[in-house]
């Protein structure tokens, strides 16, 4: 077990403000201990969700016997997990991590910290040349300036190995800045600018311009993305192979914009999600291609029986389909594609206002729904008996009788109800 000194101790850096030497050191050297283990056997390092004060103190603390052999092992870890410390990991922290860890560094994970800002974010550029995966989503305090230091740094473009970056809900973030920097990643696969209401039409075409190897793309919330946009952005020569293309929310995408992925993509494209696009219809999802796996049209208003019989019958490796608030689904085009999904293993996500009527093709235990009903007209009988009791047994006055009648009268329609329902739900 690494030995610690007062003098060491006392040499924490001020970001970590409520740490008493005294009484955490056990717990320093418990933190510690534990992230060499795991640094060891994962290859990782991972600090999130409720992160201790010591924990962070563990990270920025470079002096330490447990964090110097952990430098000397260099290549044998790659990945720094800071995700949702929320205002814990400051910028000293970020810059402490990325001394000891950065020229190593596969991948980096700051999501969600509200304290993050542009001039510690900038390091990353500079100091971790070998990043292949960088999340920063919900770093809200990040702008244009995060994206140009990247851009700017000569040793990341120059050694640029990075094929995931996620940029959602960064809100600050314009399409100028977002344009000269994918121009420098050639081998990116998957960015994420979901959220990122800033970004529009330019950066869309940038993207499928620039991005020969992208394999994912997530543009959810972007709002002012037009169908004229992917129009442009498709209109081009295309290289890459895209398999999975998520806008939910884009609220002006239309038929023909869907179209234009559903045949661009059309043997490459496994997930797609569309949910909240009011303006798409059954006129787009006839072109879904038979590879899609995973298919969301989630408050879809206009898509109906149509598209259910289009599914069925043409996307053959179909494993999850989403139809929460579709309202344009009978209930027995609804009924019969769960009976196929239910033979074929498909996970189907139903909208909530169909259920209670529908005839999902479950066979229910008919003993079972026989006992249920039963049980509930006991109950009814039980309180009806316990009130009737009441009135005989007690002496009351006229205003104790009247309350003691709404009570049993309130009682009584409950479980009328309640019985009414059990009826409706297992006829």
């Amino acid at each position: 077990m690494p030995s610690f000194s007062q003098g060491d101790l006392a040499n924490f850096p001020t970001c970590c403000r409520g740490f008493n030497p005294e009484e955490g050191e056990e717990t320093l050297k418990s933190a510690l201990e534990k992230l060499k283990f795991d640094a060891a056997s994962t290859g990782k390092i991972i600090f999130k969700d409720a992160l201790s004060i010591y924990e962070i103190c563990a990270i920025c603390f470079k002096a330490s016997e447990a964090f110097q052999e952990l430098e000397s092992k260099g290549g044998e870890f790659g990945w720094l997990d800071l995700s949702n410390c929320s205002i814990h990991v400051t910028d000293d922290v970020l810059i402490a991590a990325l001394d000891c860890f950065g020229s190593n560094l596969i991948g980096l994970s700051i999501s969600g910290n509200l304290g993050l800002t542009d001039q510690a974010a900038a390091e990353v550029g500079w100091k971790s040349k070998t990043l292949e995966y960088l999340d920063v989503s919900h770093c809200i305090q990040l702008s244009d300036s995060f994206l140009n230091a990247l851009s700017e740094s000569s040793d990341f473009k120059r050694g640029n190995k990075l094929k995931v970056l996620d940029l959602s809900c960064c809100y600050d973030i314009n399409e100028t800045a977002v344009i000269v920097l994918l121009q420098h990643m050639p081998i990116l696969e998957r960015i994420s600018i979901a959220g990122c209401s800033k970004l529009g039409d330019a950066a869309l075409k940038s993207i499928f311009k620039h991005l020969k190897n992208l394999r994912s793309l997530d543009m959810s919330g972007c709002v002012f993305i037009t169908p004229q946009g992917m129009e442009d952005a498709f209109s081009g020569e295309i290289s890459c192979e895209l398999e999975d293309i998520r806008c939910t929310g884009c609220m002006y995408i239309n038929d023909k914009s869907i179209k234009n992925v559903f045949t661009k993509f059309s043997t490459s494209l496994k997930v797609a999600h569309f949910g909240g696009l009011r303006n798409i219809s059954d006129r787009a999802i006839e072109f879904a291609p038979r590879y899609l796996e995973n298919l969301n049209v989630s408050g879809c208003f206009n898509v109906t029986d149509k598209s259910l019989i289009h599914i069925r019958n043409n996307c053959e490796a179909m494993k999850r389909l989403e139809l929460g608030g579709c309202s344009g689904f009978s209930n027995k085009a609804l009924a019969e594609y769960l009976q196929y999904a239910s033979a074929k293993g498909i996970e189907v996500v139903l909208p909530a206002e169909n259920i209670s009527g529908l005839d999902m093709g479950l066979k229910l235990d008919p003993e079972a729904t026989k006992s249920l009903k039963h049980k509930v007209a006991k109950w009814l009988v039980v309180v009806l008996a316990v009130g009737l009791a009441t009135i005989k047994t007690d002496l009351m006055s006229v205003g104790q009788w009247i309350r003691l009648a709404l009570f049993t009268g309130v009682l009584c329609i409950l479980y009328i109800g309640v019985f009414i329902i059990a009826l409706l739900l297992f006829h």
